[in-house]
């Protein structure tokens, strides 16, 4: 009688084990901290959400969550790119950018640019370390045919909700990396300036999702005479160039730089099927989806 009851003493407790274990589950430990991190390279402003990181550890990726120094604020990253060093006439090393570039100093390690979404929120100095804390999309399937052509630009001026022409400026490619590009500034210059948007392409204008048809699209080229139609000038004085399309001036501010890549495919004037619907800042990407 007595091992009767330890029989049906030991059944129920292991049945009551099963039970609990099945309800509760089998704990697993937490994930390790990523190793992934590198250092400002430039100084930024509290409004900036584009950065060039030296040094870096292992591939930043899209949706990973980052941290900037001893700061306990998050941002997640919506871009993020390998940057090819490129050879200078003068012995130099640059890196290009979402429009920008970088002169890169000797002993960088590995280089990547990355952009969150939002401002940092607080002035940036060089060597401040960037570190992934959470998030981060798996990588895409590895794909051995030619590249995919993307094209993008930048919104040159404002523009209200009610806008549908617009001048973009800074126009390139992923084909124009020396990822895909011998890497001389030679063959990147006949590369940066033979890309145009064109009827019918269908783009999109910063973060947002809605997509957009292009009517009508024109390379704006210098003019040589000084009059400008449906063209620009430079005005040297003012770093800026004065751009006509579609009756309207505007004015286009560039850094130094920029005035050495705006060849004839680097500013372009496009006319969209529909109002855009939102404001416009200057500086906007404008990517083409297919």
């Amino acid at each position: 009688m007595l091992r009767i009851k330890f029989v049906k003493l030991t059944l129920f407790l292991i049945t009551l084990f099963f039970f609990t274990s099945c309800a509760v589950g089998v704990r697993k430990p937490p994930p390790p901290p990523s190793d992934t991190s590198g250092f400002t390279f430039y100084s930024a402003s509290a409004t900036s959400n584009v950065f060039v990181l030296k040094e870096v550890t292992s591939e930043f990726s899209v949706e990973d969550i980052v941290t900037f120094g001893d700061s306990k604020k998050e941002h997640e990253i919506w871009d993020a790119k390998v940057l090819k060093k490129i050879a200078m006439p003068d012995n130099t090393w640059v890196v290009l950018y979402h429009g920008s570039k970088f002169k890169i100093s000797p002993g960088s390690g590995n280089i990547q640019g990355i952009a969150i979404k939002g401002s940092v929120g607080f002035e940036i100095s060089p060597g401040i370390k960037v570190s992934v804390v959470g998030g981060g999309s798996s990588p895409p399937p590895s794909d051995t045919s030619s590249p995919v052509v993307k094209l993008s630009g930048y919104t040159s001026h404002s523009a209200p909700a009610t806008s549908n022409v617009f001048v973009l400026k800074e126009i390139s490619s992923n084909i124009c990396d020396p990822e895909y590009a011998s890497g001389s500034m030679s063959e990147f210059d006949i590369c940066i300036t033979s890309l145009e948007f064109s009827k019918g392409d269908i783009v999109t204008f910063g973060h947002s999702k809605e997509e957009y048809e292009i009517i009508e699209a024109k390379v704006l080229k210098k003019s040589e005479s000084g009059n400008i139609q449906d063209g620009y000038i430079y005005m040297e004085k003012e770093w800026a160039i004065r751009v006509l399309y579609k009756g309207t001036e505007f004015k286009i501010t560039q850094r130094p730089f920029n005035l050495i890549l705006s060849g004839d495919g680097n500013i372009q004037g496009i006319v969209l099927k529909k109002a855009v619907g939102f404001i416009i800042s200057p500086g906007m990407s404008v990517r083409r989806v297919r």
